[in-house]
């Protein structure tokens, strides 16, 4: 996501989530990709499910205007 290719992201973790609804590391691309493109209610949403399947490895929040997500210690913004 750091060269801002949101939509990309996007498509490629709903491609994984169709087969695999509870990955947490497609749930984090999801909700950062959805993040990116200004979607921040259902981007708020997807991290808040990931934090619910994986609490211990996972944390969610909003910050202004971007959604936070880490996952075992790395930031994804």
């Amino acid at each position: 996501l750091l060269a801002r290719q949101f939509q990309d992201a996007k498509t490629r973790a709903r491609a994984i989530l169709v087969r695999e609804p509870d990955n947490v590391r497609a749930l984090i691309l999801m909700g950062n990709a959805l993040a990116g493109l200004q979607d921040l209610n259902n981007a708020v949403s997807v991290a808040e499910r990931a934090a619910q399947l994986a609490p211990d490895r996972v944390m969610c929040g909003s910050q202004g205007t971007s959604a936070v997500t880490t996952f075992g210690g790395v930031d994804y913004r």
